[in-house]
């Protein structure tokens, strides 16, 4: 799965350069999401399958909070200076080396780390969870636009709580 999002992050990172307008570009940061919601719960995983001490297994998790925040914290500087001194498809091409290396580190270093017996999937609580998602979502862009007291995000907030 972390392979397959670096994968998906980098191939969309690279989808930008024929994006044609606002629309490609918009799909092509959908498609980023989807491979960023692949790497970020793998790499949590995978601590915890490569991490089996307690101490060692928490050292770890305070290195990725740390490179989480540093990347948070960076980003925006780094895309900044990208479209300041090239152009705006730079801000996602800078992506695409990160991601190829990471493959390749990924595959020669990484252990197979699957479920031996994994459960069944719950195709009703994967609804209902997408469904809460979305309303929570509807209820806080409204809540944007209309306030507080909009009973349509309200009525978003209400099923988000289910």
């Amino acid at each position: 799965m972390l392979l397959a999002g670096f994968a998906a992050f980098g191939l969309a990172s690279l989808a930008v350069t024929v994006a044609g307008g606002a629309t490609e570009v918009i799909a092509v940061r959908a498609l980023l999401g989807v491979g960023g919601a692949m790497i970020m719960p793998s790499t949590l995983s995978l601590i915890r399958h490569l991490f089996t001490d307690p101490g060692e297994r928490a050292r770890a998790l305070g290195v990725w909070a740390a490179m989480a925040a540093t990347g948070a914290a960076l980003g925006p500087i780094v895309g900044g200076l990208l479209l300041e001194h090239f152009g705006w498809q730079a801000a996602f091409l800078v992506n695409v080396p990160v991601m190829a290396a990471a493959i390749g580190a990924g595959v020669f270093l990484l252990p197979e780390s699957a479920n031996p017996a994994p459960g069944r999937w719950d195709a009703l609580a994967t609804l209902l969870s997408m469904a809460g998602m979305v309303a929570l979502v509807y209820a806080v862009k409204t809540f944007g636009k209309d306030g507080l007291a909009s009973p349509a995000a309200l009525g978003g907030r209400a099923q988000s709580r289910r």
